[in-house]
């Protein structure tokens, strides 16, 4: 943050944020094996705050960048303790960073984006004397639970996981075959990521190829990550976690909460067909996942490891706003093999490929995007072309 500070517009600002969203003021006690959410009432919030302005600027942001990387990675009480928390680092007068710690629990990143809007939004009003102008919540995180049960109630289903579990039985986890060999009983990772880009041609024309195919530009790169996925792993079936917002009943679209749900997109790769047939079946895979009436299990999400070859596709109106750059901590803790996260905007599509650094060698996963490149030049102008065809290089 940069300015001049007024620490009691910035507290106000926080104190309002935590009284819209009363999932920021959730915690969970232990009943058994039971989770039972515990809502605060509101309070004011009281920034803790560290002060490094007496420092230079280089020794102060890489101060700074120490304490967010151990800010991040704090341990929450899960077990009645609160699951948000906040820290203002004092670099200058008119120089601050803004940690805010949130569980994944309550948090997920369509929450994100409401966050920042809401405290630009609300520290713009406080500063100039005013009242907050944002309208109220129209439903809160409890209200959509108590939809979903009576939902479930009223369509009489006594296991609403069944669907999945039996469309995935037997469905072998996707495993992709490494530069250096796993070891044994580790499952975190360091990070890794690649910029990945397609040329403004390549995206204008895959645009134009989705909409002549009745499909979005989300499901054609599904459906281009799908091929060459079989290709590197030499499978039939692929089967890709996605991640979606499950953000569907009005006024669930301006809610902080989790509801993001990673779904599985599961689809046969058949290297014979034409692009716009194997388009066309991803599409219906897609659908299928984005039924919500078939929510999916944890047991049947870890048992076909659905976290580890993921996609997280999504499309703005707008590019997303630059982060601090100077403030370049280490790498974070990563769960899964491959997860592609692209954005399409007006102007582009592009994001990165995320890896674990200790299993993929860089020029791999460079190679991957190149072969993503091509191959999505290839089918935006030829969707005839084989699946074969498209992915050989």
């Amino acid at each position: 943050m940069t300015g001049p500070m007024k620490l009691v517009a910035l507290e106000s600002t926080l104190t309002e944020i935590l009284r819209r969203h009363a999932a920021l003021r959730t915690r969970f006690i232990a009943q058994g094996s039971t989770a039972v959410p515990i809502v605060d009432a509101p309070t004011g919030v009281s920034l803790a705050i560290e002060d490094y302005s007496a420092l230079g600027r280089e020794e102060g942001v890489a101060k700074a960048t120490e304490l967010a990387d151990r800010y991040r990675l704090l341990p929450f009480e899960l077990n009645g303790g609160s699951l948000f928390r906040t820290c203002l680092v004092r670099l200058a007068d008119d120089f601050h960073l803004l940690l805010i710690g949130i569980h994944h629990a309550i948090f997920d990143a369509w929450s994100g984006a409401i966050l920042r809007w809401e405290l630009k939004v609300l520290y713009q009003a406080y500063l100039l004397g005013k009242a907050s102008p944002l309208p109220e919540p129209r439903i809160q995180l409890c209200d959509l639970a108590i939809w979903e049960r009576h939902w479930i109630e009223a369509h009489d289903r006594p296991n609403p996981y069944a669907y999945w579990e039996l469309r995935l039985a037997g469905v072998q986890p996707m495993k992709l075959p490494t530069d250096w060999p796993r070891r044994p009983g580790v499952r975190n990772s360091p990070e890794a990521m690649t910029a990945i880009e397609l040329p403004s041609e390549t995206a204008s024309a895959l645009r134009q190829m989705s909409r002549t195919h009745g499909a979005t530009v989300q499901t054609s790169l599904l459906a281009i990550y799908s091929m060459l996925l079989a290709r590197w792993t030499g499978r039939a079936d692929v089967l890709i976690g996605s991640y979606t917002a499950c953000r569907i009943p009005p006024g669930v679209g301006q809610l902080i909460g989790c509801l993001a749900a990673n779904r599985p997109v599961y689809a046969t790769v058949a290297p014979e067909l034409s692009f716009a047939t194997h388009l066309h079946r991803v599409r219906s895979a897609y659908s299928e996942t984005l039924d919500l009436k078939n929510p999916v299990s944890f047991r049947i999400s870890w048992q076909t490891r659905l976290h580890g070859v993921v996609a997280n596709l999504w499309k703005s109106t707008q590019a997303p706003a630059e982060s601090a750059r100077e403030f370049q901590g280490k790498p974070a803790i990563i769960h899964h093999d491959l997860a592609l996260a692209l954005l399409e905007t007006p102007d582009f599509i592009r994001g990165s490929v995320s890896y674990p650094a200790d299993l993929f060698a860089p020029a791999t996963i460079a190679a991957f995007c190149r072969d993503f490149t091509i191959a999505a030049h290839a089918v935006a102008h030829d969707p005839q072309l084989t699946v074969a065809a498209a992915t050989s290089r």
